[in-house]
């Protein structure tokens, strides 16, 4: 028996987006130094360790540029809201009618200050728990993180339904026992999760 269902928020209930052409035209720095420079500081970023001001003043000090480390975080915040101002209204239903049966939570890497930004705009309210790795100190696909969740949730690794759309985190949470649906389109993980739940679902 299914007793929490648990979704990632990045591809599911807000849509994938692309910033990094942007912040190189903004910075005047090259695209592939921004990437560089946030895949080497993501570790830190997902488990609230350093800041996304901290990755930009590391690459500001390598790539010099007329804008300051503050003034790119800011354009980077700005950028992510309005590339992801629209949540998935399909989503969102689903989410509300399962919480009349079940536990329903959000499992989400994040970094601090669009961590900060998700709180401001209320992205987590639909949800009956939030769990983001920047406060857990904590991120997917880490046994840790999903053993965490389990023990708060006050379930057995088998009552714990996951979607995430990225199958390293769904693997890290097949590894602790929860069912998972790895989330590639909407209709198809719907018809899963209701097979999972052996139930309909209304979105």
């Amino acid at each position: 028996m299914i007793r929490a269902v648990v979704f990632d928020i990045g591809g599911i209930v807000e849509p994938s987006y692309a910033i990094l052409d942007d912040l190189a035209a903004f910075l005047g720095v090259p695209e592939e130094a921004i990437r560089e420079r946030l895949a080497r500081s993501h570790p830190g970023l997902s488990r609230g360790q350093t800041s996304l001001r901290d990755a930009y003043e590391h690459l500001l000090a390598d790539a010099p540029s007329p804008r300051s480390a503050a003034e790119a975080v800011a354009h980077h915040v700005a950028l992510y809201c309005q590339a992801t101002s629209r949540l998935d209204a399909r989503v969102l239903r689903m989410v509300e009618s399962l919480k009349l049966r079940y536990t329903v939570a959000c499992l989400t890497n994040t970094e601090p200050e669009v961590a900060e930004a998700n709180r401001r705009r209320g992205w987590f309210r639909a949800f009956h728990r939030a769990y983001l790795s920047t406060e857990l100190g904590l991120c997917k696909p880490d046994a840790g993180v999903y053993r965490h969740v389990q023990a708060d949730l006050g379930c057995a690794a088998h009552e714990v339904v996951f979607l995430d759309d990225r199958r390293e985190n769904v693997e890290g949470a097949a590894a602790v026992g929860w069912r998972t649906i790895l989330y590639e389109r909407f209709d198809r993980a719907a018809g899963e999760l209701s097979r999972v739940l052996g139930e309909p679902l209304s979105a």
